[in-house]
């Protein structure tokens, strides 16, 4: 074990059961399941994240009521028919002695996936994402609610769990029960702290009493909602304090957000920094007693775990989307292999995939949902070894080189420029998206580690093909973007390249956005403090379209706080006049002239594909990442991956 790490390997006790680390799998919805049932894709997913060493794994949330139906990729634990199926994700967590959790959860006014059914809330107030008013419950519904989480709990009991995680936060029904910003009832569930705790409480009693003490019961709290008259610290500290007098909970998990305008904080991205609400966790901890706290929130590596619980701000260290970006960190933490980690940059694009309704995925890990076929240990030696050259160090190249090396074969991987990294270097140059360096660090350190052979500075023609006589091309030269003609214009015109370079602007900048996702909206962040006027001008009826949910607000509260961005939406660039530009209304046809001093593109790139139309006729060739179509990077690590697994 890493002498570093002394505190982060150290056991500790929840309820009945003994952890080997600190390290906690927390909740995150995969959607890897079908029909509301369970599945081997994800048992195998689980597994995983058990295989690399993780001591507990707190499922995705399981329905516990009809009420509750998410998407159908989400599996019930309300119906005795899925307990063989369950019992899948315990027998693969098993293997490994990891300590299993299903989550269980209620949405209750916030049931945004079944627009047929009326949802039911705590009080008739409306869901603040969706704008549905609920059902308000009646006291015996809310008993057959409390019935539909104790027999969800024994249903997950009987397929082997050691327990459950209540699903406490992010404006779910136990959150709408304990905050007086959604609880507005004059019952027995209202009101005081004792009454609008009153569910949480029954709930665990009832989980002790059926499924015995030695059955784990924790919770997910949200414990600063982050709007006006919601919970906050001060509130949720003396929540805590009653549920240890009332109820023999096993641990609390802190988060923070709900469905509103704090949504954005409940998965912070890279915009928000390292661990931004930890003090929430350090100060639940304070109160919490004897009962092991676990932390959540963008702990990414276990240099910044252990000096947590260094700290003592945390017992349990709960890690999500750290363990979906790789499932051996711990494995890799404990034998010392820290720079071998592929870490998290917060990207949000696997949050962003599950709530479209799509299978989640990781921007940087192939392996994530495809366990099965490339996960620990499947990568397998080629039987005949064979000469690669990959042409261009961007993050297809640096994925190819890495895992063909890897694989046995002798790789030489060629980049014009004096660093790898391609576009993706250049994006991190961009404020808020520094946190991209990791999974540059980690495909740079990889191509390292497998002995690729790297010239940088070097540019490839079909003369140096033909001195490398390579037995595979792999052709990775990435895109470039075209811009009008600059010439008898009285403004300037950028790409979007010259726009990152540039660090101070003079007088208006027009920005034509025709991207959708953040960097171009983080570049506006930059060009706005020293530039007089920025407008963001876009084709589609609103900005960022391509953004997730969640990020999509962080988008917008960052460029609300300049005075000195504007926005033209649903508009595009018809002409460029001599004095002015013309834009045109997208959907109507009107025009209009507006001036600016600088225009910068941010539009589509085109594929630098030339030299692979001529080499690929000598030579075994594969065109990948943006050089076959300009794409994200995840198209491109990804499609890279599975190339260099098959030649």
């Amino acid at each position: 074990m890493s002498r570093n790490f002394e505190k982060l390997f150290s056991p500790i006790n929840v309820g009945s059961k003994t952890l080997s680390n600190r390290i906690t799998m927390a909740e995150v919805l995969n959607n890897y399941g079908e029909k509301h049932e369970p599945t081997m894709r994800q048992a195998k997913f689980y597994g995983e994240r058990a295989k690399g060493g993780v001591a507990m794994i707190v499922t995705e949330g399981f329905s516990v009521h009809p009420t509750s139906l998410p998407q159908p990729q989400v599996p019930i634990a309300y119906t005795e028919e899925n307990i063989d199926k369950f019992k899948m994700i315990a027998d693969e967590v098993h293997k490994y002695d990891t300590v299993l959790l299903g989550q269980l959860w209620h949405v209750g006014r916030q049931q945004l996936w079944s627009p047929t059914m009326s949802s039911w809330g705590v009080s008739e107030l409306p869901c603040p994402l969706s704008d549905a008013v609920p059902h308000a419950m009646t006291v015996e519904e809310i008993k057959e609610i409390e019935d539909s989480f104790v027999s969800s709990a024994i249903n997950l009991s009987k397929a082997g769990f050691d327990g459950v995680s209540l699903h406490g936060a992010h404006g779910y029904l136990i959150t709408q029960f304990l905050s007086k910003w959604t609880n507005k009832r004059k019952d027995e569930y209202g009101g005081s702290l004792e009454n609008r705790t009153r569910f949480i409480v029954n709930i665990v009693n009832k989980i002790k009493e059926n499924c015995g003490k030695d059955f784990i019961v924790g919770i997910k709290l949200t414990v600063h909602e982050y709007v006006e008259g919601g919970l906050d610290l001060t509130e949720s500290k003396n929540i805590v304090q009653y549920l240890n007098e009332k109820c023999a909970l096993d641990y609390y998990g802190v988060s923070q957000g709900n469905f509103s305008h704090s949504l954005e904080y409940h998965v912070p991205d890279m915009h928000l920094g390292e661990t931004p609400f930890i003090h929430l966790t350090e100060e639940i901890k304070k109160v919490a007693g004897d009962t092991p706290v676990l932390g959540l929130g963008k702990i990414t590596n276990p240099n910044i775990a252990e000096h947590l619980l260094h700290e003592g701000k945390l017992d349990l260290v709960g890690m999500g989307r750290a363990l979906i970006s790789d499932a051996e960190l711990p494995n890799k933490a404990k034998t010392g292999d820290v720079k071998g980690i592929r870490e998290c940059n917060s990207c949000n694009v696997c949050w962003g995939e599950i709530h479209s309704g799509k299978p989640m995925v990781c921007i940087h890990n192939p392996s994530v949902g495809n366990e099965k076929d490339y996960g620990i240990g499947t990568l397998i030696k080629t039987k005949t070894p064979k000469k690669v050259m990959v042409i261009g160090g961007g993050p297809a190249g640096l994925e190819a080189a890495s895992i063909a090396a890897e694989r046995g074969h002798n790789v030489h991987l060629f980049e014009k420029e004096s660093n790898l990294g391609g576009q993706l270097r250049r994006a991190i140059e961009i404020p808020g998206r520094e946190e991209l360096i990791k999974t540059l660090n980690y495909l740079t350190y990889k191509v390292k580690s497998n002995d690729v052979n790297v010239y940088l500075d070097t540019i490839v023609d079909e003369t140096l093909v033909d001195e490398i006589t390579p037995d595979v091309v792999l052709y990775a030269a990435g895109s470039n973007q075209e811009i009008p003609d600059h010439e008898n214009k009285n403004y300037s015109i950028y790409s979007y390249e010259e726009a990152v370079a540039k660090n101070i602007w003079n007088g208006s900048v027009l920005i034509f956005e025709d991207d959708g996702d953040i960097p171009p909206y983080s570049l506006t962040e930059k060009i706005a403090k020293s530039a007089s006027e920025v407008t963001i001008l876009t084709k589609k009826a609103k900005i960022a379209h391509n953004v997730n949910y969640v990020s999509w607000l962080g988008v917008n509260r960052r460029l609300r706080k300049y005075e000195n961005i504007d926005y033209i939406t649903g508009y595009k660039i018809n002409k460029l006049n001599k004095n002015d530009i013309e834009i045109e209304h997208t959907f109507g046809g009107s025009k209009k002239d507006i001036a600016y001093n600088h225009v910068i593109y941010i539009t589509k790139n085109k594929s630098n594909h030339a030299l692979f139309k001529k080499i690929s006729k000598k030579y075994r060739s594969y065109n990948i990442g943006d050089s076959y179509a300009p794409r994200k990077v995840l198209a491109a690590i990804h499609e890279a991956h599975r190339l260099a697994r098959s030649i």
